[in-house]
C-alpha cells in the first residue's frame, strides 16, 4: 500500500465510527436531567496557554498521555497571522481517543541540545484530556518550526502520522 493509500485509509476509518462526538447526550431519570458522566473539557481557549499546568495526573515525565483518559477536546489553531485567530474545535471520545493516545505515547523524546526553529507560523494544536477523576491534562502540539509537543514535563518529536491524524479528527468533527 502507498502513503497516499494508507492515508486515505487513515481518513476513512477516522471518519467512519470513530468515536468523535460533537454533543454528548443528557440521561434522564423521571423526566430529571441528569449531569452528564466527566468525558472531555468543553471549547478552546481563545489563547493556547504559555505555561501547561496539569491537574491530578502522575507519570508525565514516561508519557505523553497516561493511561485512562475519558475524553479530549482537540483545538486547532491557525498561524497567528489569520484574522480572526478562532481556534477549530472537536471531541474525540471512544477508539479514537484509544488510538490518539497510542500515538500520541509512540512519539520519540525530543533531542537534547538547542534548537532554532525558523518558519514557526504559531499554528499549533492544544490537546485537552480529562480523566474520569476529574485530572485534565493540557498537551500543545506545534505544527511548524521544530514540530514538538509536549504535555509541560515530556518533550516529543511529531511525526507527519500524527499531525495527519489531528487533522482527519478536526475534519470528521467539524465537517
Amino acid at each position: 500500500m502507498s502513503g497516499r493509500q494508507a492515508l486515505v485509509a487513515l481518513l476513512l476509518v477516522a471518519c467512519t465510527g470513530s468515536g468523535t462526538t460533537s454533543a454528548p447526550s443528557v440521561p434522564n431519570v423521571d423526566g430529571t436531567p441528569q449531569a452528564p458522566a466527566v468525558s472531555a473539557p468543553v471549547g478552546c481557549p481563545a489563547h493556547v496557554p504559555e505555561r501547561l499546568s496539569p491537574k491530578g495526573i502522575s507519570g508525565l515525565r514516561r508519557t505523553l498521555v497516561p493511561p485512562g483518559a475519558s475524553g479530549a477536546v482537540i483545538c486547532r489553531y491557525p498561524p497567528v497571522s489569520a484574522h480572526p485567530r478562532r481556534p477549530r474545535v472537536a471531541t474525540v471520545m471512544g477508539s479514537s481517543l484509544a488510538e490518539l493516545v497510542r500515538s500520541l505515547d509512540a512519539l520519540r523524546p525530543m533531542p537534547r541540545g538547542l534548537f532554532a526553529c525558523p518558519f514557526d507560523d504559531g499554528s499549533m494544536y492544544l490537546l485537552r484530556f480529562a480523566y474520569p477523576d476529574g485530572g485534565r491534562l493540557p498537551v500543545v502540539v506545534h505544527l511548524s518550526g521544530c514540530r514538538f509537543a509536549t504535555n509541560g514535563r515530556r518533550d516529543v518529536s511529531v511525526t507527519a502520522k500524527v499531525r495527519a491524524l489531528l487533522a482527519s479528527l478536526i475534519r470528521c468533527s467539524t465537517g
